[in-house]
C-alpha cells in the first residue's frame, strides 16, 4: 500500500464501496471524491499486472473520476418525461444518489475507459448507438447535430439508470430496452431536423431487436391494460424478475423445470406473443442474451 497512499486512505475510511457505486446527493462532495478516485486510478495504473479485483477497482475509480464532475441529475426532481412517468405513474421507488452524465463530440473523443464500454455494447445496429448507461450510475452520450435527438437519447438512458439503480436483481436486456423505448420515445421511429439547416431531416429508426422489445411491452399492455402493465413493470423492478406469465394469467412452469435466472429472453417473449398467449408457448424460456453494462 506504500505505492497507493490514496487507496490506503480510502480503505481505512471504509470507502472502497463508494468507488464502485458513488452514492452522493451533493455535487460538491461528489467532485471532491472524484479527485481521490483519479489518484487511485493513477496509483493502480503504475502496476504492470494487477489481480482481477484490483483491475476492476482501477476501472471503477477511472469511471468515477471521469463522471463525478460532470452533469448531474436527481431522479426525485428530474422533469425528463421518462423519469416522471417511472416516478409518478409507474411509482417505482426512488433509488438514492445522483446520476452523472457526460456528453462527447464522438466516440473517439472519449477517454479509453468509456470507449471500451461503447465497444462492448451488443446492438443490432451499431450506428444507432448514441448513448450508454454504465453501472446505472453513469450515462455517456454522443452529441447529435439534430434537434431533439440529444434529449430523446438522454431520456432513453435515464430509464436504464432508474431501472438499474432501483432493481433488486439483474433485469434482462429485453425488459431494459423495451422499457427504455416505451417510456422515452414510445414509438419505432422519429424525424429530427438538423440544427444548422432544418431542411435536412434525419429519420431515426429503432433497431430491430429494440422494436421486438418495445412490442413485447405493447403486447402486454394490449392484453391487460396500461394500469396493470405499470403494475407489472413496478413489480418486475422491485423483485428483479420481469416474468410476464402471472400478469398474463398463465400457469407457472412445472416444478421439475429448472428455473433460469430472473427474467426471460427476447426469443422466449416473441414465442409467447406469436402463439397468441397459449400456455404451450411458455416452454420457450431461455437464458437472457447478455449482461447489462
Amino acid at each position: 500500500m506504500e505505492r497507493c497512499p490514496t487507496l490506503a486512505r480510502l480503505l481505512s475510511a471504509g470507502k472502497l464501496d463508494q468507488i464502485r457505486d458513488p452514492v452522493f446527493t451533493d455535487r460538491q462532495a461528489a467532485a471532491r471524491f472524484a479527485s481521490d478516485c483519479r489518484k487511485v486510478a493513477e496509483e493502480l495504473s503504475r502496476f504492470p499486472a494487477l489481480p482481477p479485483e484490483y483491475a476492476e477497482l482501477r476501472d471503477r475509480a477511472a469511471l468515477a473520476a471521469e463522471f463525478l464532475t460532470g452533469e448531474t441529475h436527481v431522479l426525485s426532481t428530474s422533469n425528463i418525461g421518462s423519469v416522471v412517468k417511472l416516478r409518478e405513474e409507474v411509482k417505482i421507488p426512488l433509488p438514492a444518489g445522483l446520476v452523472y452524465v457526460r456528453r462527447y463530440a464522438s466516440q473517439s473523443s472519449m477517454p479509453p475507459i468509456v470507449q471500451a464500454v461503447f465497444a462492448r455494447v451488443k446492438r443490432s445496429d451499431k450506428s444507432h448507438t448514441q448513448g450508454v448507461t454504465i453501472t446505472g450510475r453513469y450515462i455517456a452520450l454522443i452529441r447529435s447535430e439534430f434537434h431533439g435527438e440529444n434529449h430523446d437519447t438522454l431520456s432513453h438512458e435515464m430509464v436504464h439508470a432508474y431501472l438499474h439503480l432501483a432493481s433488486s436483481g439483474h433485469l434482462p436486456e429485453w425488459f431494459h430496452e423495451g422499457a427504455a423505448v416505451y417510456f422515452s420515445l414510445g414509438r419505432e421511429s422519429k424525424l429530427y431536423n438538423k440544427f444548422e439547416d432544418p431542411a435536412i431531416i434525419k429519420e431515426m429508426r429503432v433497431p430491430e431487436d429494440y422494436k421486438s422489445d418495445l412490442r413485447s411491452l405493447q403486447f402486454i399492455e394490449n392484453k391487460i391494460g396500461r394500469a396493470k402493465l405499470y403494475e407489472f413493470v413496478r413489480r418486475a423492478v422491485e423483485t428483479g424478475n420481469p416474468d410476464p406469465r402471472a400478469a398474463l394469467g398463465l400457469k407457472p412452469p412445472a416444478p421439475e423445470v429448472v428455473e433460469e435466472p430472473s427474467g426471460i429472453s427476447r426469443l422466449t417473449l416473441a414465442a409467447l406473443i406469436g402463439a397468441g398467449v397459449l400456455a404451450a408457448a411458455v416452454i420457450a424460456w431461455v437464458v437472457w442474451r447478455r449482461e447489462d453494462i
